[in-house]
């Protein structure tokens, strides 16, 4: 009896599932699959190659609402009659919109356009509100962007100072083919340190003409869409 218990429990150990939540590695040494990748790091070139984007997209953030707003006057004669609106009431919805602090508009009922239309209109009123609260926080976002851009600036400043340095060890010992490559690597690099030397002081100077062009196209904005140059 006791031997029958004994093979029915080896059995049943037997059929019993090996897990683990470690992978073998070597002698031993275990590894997690979580912690896969976790030392990886990012190649110091492809960051560095990064930073051109990264400068553009904080010039494209501060420049948005500008260029949003120069592309929808442009198309002013065009907007209320897609929802069957005279120049006027447009005006005078948008214009509510603006004075309002939260931005609301009640839709007349008399309005006779498609519940699908209406949604589109309010949005359209929503979206041109946006644009005119951006253009009034060009000078903050400025700031911001000016920040960010130096920061960026010195990042690249440290990563191809910290490549030049590695890539010019690298030739002193290299001959050849080898020796040619990493020529050719340490002039791409000092390339793009100059290229991004070159954006920043671009960004910088167009950060300074952008809070006054945004007060500008302000002006503009609002007497297109309201009819009236003061409100807002």
């Amino acid at each position: 009896m006791i031997r029958n218990l004994q093979v029915s429990l080896l059995l049943a150990l037997s059929l019993l599932p090996i897990s683990s939540g470690c992978e073998k590695k070597a002698k031993g040494e275990t590894v997690s699959p979580d912690d896969a990748g976790a030392e990886a790091e990012v190649d110091p070139l492809d960051a560095l190659k990064a930073i051109p984007t990264r400068l553009q997209v904080e010039v494209d953030g501060v420049l948005q609402p500008i260029t949003d707003a120069e592309k929808l006057i442009a198309e002013l004669e065009t907007i209320p009659a897609r929802y069957n609106l005279s120049a006027a009431d447009f005006q005078s919805m948008v214009k509510a919109s603006f004075d309002s602090e939260t931005g609301t508009v009640e839709l007349s009922a008399d309005l006779q356009i498609a519940d699908e239309a209406k949604a589109e209109l309010l949005a359209t009123i929503a979206q041109l509100r946006g644009i005119k609260l951006g253009l009034a926080a060009t000078p903050e976002r400025v700031t911001v962007a000016v920040g960010n851009v130096v920061g960026i600036g010195a990042e690249a400043i440290a990563l191809s100072t910290k490549l030049l340095a590695s890539l010019q060890a690298k030739a002193q010992v290299a001959f050849g083919d080898k020796k040619a490559e990493i020529a050719a690597q340490i002039q791409e690099v000092t390339g793009l340190k100059d290229q991004i030397a070159a954006q920043v002081g671009d960004a910088k100077a167009q950060f300074t003409e952008l809070p006054a062009r945004a007060a500008e196209v302000g002006v503009n904005f609002t007497a297109s869409f309201t009819g009236s140059a003061s409100a807002g």
